[in-house]
């Protein structure tokens, strides 16, 4: 509550990017009970779905509610929404793996997975691959910058506590936006890692 209270008198005083830092620091502290939250509200909302299929209603009804609750439940299991027929093929798929791949990487290369001429398969085109090393290469750009700028103050004669802070500054930012970038090319890393197991389970049978 002290908390909440300085964060109004934040506002009111105009000082508003303290107001920012203490509702994320609110945020960071209170995380598990948000988290907790969402996942109690996920499963109010089953056993509603739940409770109204076993009401009176028409069978196809019942079909529907039947998929949903099926889609919301494989959703908190995997990370992964998808509709019958991908979720029966991605789920053989996984058994069929035996522990090569998990449903951690099914989920980020999800984007690449489509279902063609009945089996689950993995489309990655050229522009894909493009993408993928256009990052690369310009994560590595980052990170030699990041490492210019870390270093940047001891090349200046008695440098100012401003300067260091600048470089220090532009230093993490070019740093967490290398990461990003190389976060980019993890699903396109998991789909070739996919598609590959995808063709050696093929050979195999």
């Amino acid at each position: 509550m002290e908390l909440i209270k300085n964060i109004f008198e934040s506002i009111q005083k105009g000082n508003y990017f303290i107001a920012v830092v203490l509702v994320i620091l609110i945020t960071i502290i209170r995380l598990k009970e948000i988290i907790n939250f969402y996942y109690e509200f996920k499963q109010y909302k089953i056993r509603n779905l739940r409770n109204l299929y076993n009401e009176d209603i028409d069978q196809s009804m019942k079909k529907m509610l039947q998929n949903y609750i099926n889609n919301e439940i494989f959703y908190q299991l995997t990370g992964i929404r998808a509709e019958k027929f991908l979720r029966d093929k991605i789920v053989e798929t996984y058994e069929k793996a035996q522990g090569l791949i998990t449903y951690k990487d099914l989920k980020s290369a999800q984007r690449f997975l489509v279902i063609d001429d009945g089996e689950l398969k993995v489309k990655v085109t050229i522009f894909d691959k493009i993408d993928k090393w256009f990052n690369l290469f310009l994560s590595i750009i980052l990170i030699f910058i990041t490492s210019y700028l870390f270093l940047l103050p001891s090349f200046i004669n008695k440098p100012s506590l401003t300067q260091i802070l600048i470089s220090f500054s532009f230093g993490v930012f070019t740093y967490i936006f290398a990461g990003f970038l190389i976060a980019l090319t993890f699903p396109i890393k998991k789909a070739e890692k996919i598609k590959k197991l995808l063709r050696n389970l093929k050979h195999s049978n």
